[in-house]
């Protein structure tokens, strides 16, 4: 999808049946995609059309960065041998070489300060100060991690399973682990600043910090769907995307943010009563023959209540629970479904 006024109006833009993972654009012409299957289409108009370079093999990738016009980067996983694979162009995509690394994690994005320092990260943090000819290893105890974003050459931010992130303010030497107060897996991270930077994730997550990272606050963003990229234009303006065609928009660094484009999804199929409630609910399911169990999630991303079901209609006490906002997931054999209320 496209939009030329900020967002306000979206339009379709076929890229064919490919699975795109990542984009980026050098600037307000020209753009890369990559995806599944070893694709990457690349645009000269802004998005209007877009080409389909020639493919040079059939590996999934994930992620694509441009430091300059005609140096970029890949990432993605083989998944015949389980490892990560790492592609540079120095022609604006023509031709792309593999880099080798010295290790064989899993690769999940990429990030690039100029045209020879860079990092990459998955199962582990990687990093490399000469285009990709040599890479360092900083560290494989970690579940995944699935972004990287530096606010400048020296300080940059991590995020992965379990609510992790990392920072570093010495370009990579160091990385210490920061309290983000969530259990959410948190997929997406955007430095406006060395201070201002948020992150998103699992159930519609979104975290904020103005101190650099120091404290983390959590925004209710009005959607439990996974948001898996972030992107501010400035420290008020920012949009969040993920599953099934949700788009967010803030104006306000995140107080609000405004529901732009939502696609309902078939397994938003729960209703709650009564909703706001002070002490019981009832949950009903659609489909009245499920068996499974049901989770109660606080912003926060953690399980206050979880207990088996066994039909369409559960009864739940919720009155040992904090006011605000929780989330509902129902998960059964064949599906999972979503939810919301309100404590009061």
């Amino acid at each position: 999808m496209k939009t030329s006024d900020d967002g306000t109006n979206w339009n379709d833009v076929y890229l064919g049946n490919q699975i795109l993972s990542g984009f980026t654009f050098i600037n307000s012409s020209i753009g890369y995609a990559v995806g599944d299957s070893g694709t990457i289409i690349k645009t000269n108009n802004g998005g209007s059309s877009w080409v389909l370079l020639p493919r040079i093999t059939n590996h999934a990738f994930l992620d694509v960065c441009f430091p300059t016009i005609d140096t970029g980067y890949i990432v993605g996983k083989d998944f015949d041998n389980q490892c990560g694979i790492i592609l540079k162009t120095t022609d604006g995509g023509s031709n792309w070489t593999f880099l080798s690394t010295s290790s064989t994690p899993l690769f999940g994005s990429v990030f690039f300060i100029n045209s020879q320092v860079g990092w990459v990260v998955g199962s582990a943090i990687i990093k490399t100060t000469d285009g990709g000819n040599s890479w360092i290893p900083y560290g494989t105890n970690y579940s995944y991690l699935w972004d990287v974003d530096f606010a400048n050459n020296n300080i940059g931010f991590i995020v992965g399973e379990n609510g992790l992130i990392l920072r570093t303010t010495d370009a990579g030497e160091n990385w210490s682990v920061l309290p983000s107060g969530v259990a959410n897996a948190l997929m997406a991270v955007e430095s406006v600043d060395s201070n201002i930077v948020y992150a998103c994730g699992r159930f519609g997550i979104i975290l904020s910090t103005e101190d650099a990272g120091n404290t983390w606050t959590p925004q209710w963003s009005g959607t439990y769907k996974d948001l898996c990229t972030i992107n501010f234009s400035g420290p008020n303006t920012g949009f969040a995307a993920g599953y099934y065609g949700t788009i967010l928009k803030t104006d306000n660094g995140g107080g609000f943010p405004v529901d732009v484009n939502y696609r309902p999804s078939v397994e938003s199929c729960i209703n709650v009563c009564p909703n706001p409630s002070t002490d019981k609910i009832t949950i009903e399911i659609s489909e009245k023959e499920l068996s499974g169990h049901i989770e109660i999630i606080d912003v926060r991303g953690n399980v206050v209540i979880n207990k088996e079901f066994r039909g369409g209609r559960i009864h739940c006490n919720i009155s040992p629970l904090k006011t605000g906002i929780y989330v509902l997931k129902a998960v059964s054999e064949n599906q999972v479904q979503f939810g919301k209320f309100i404590k009061e």
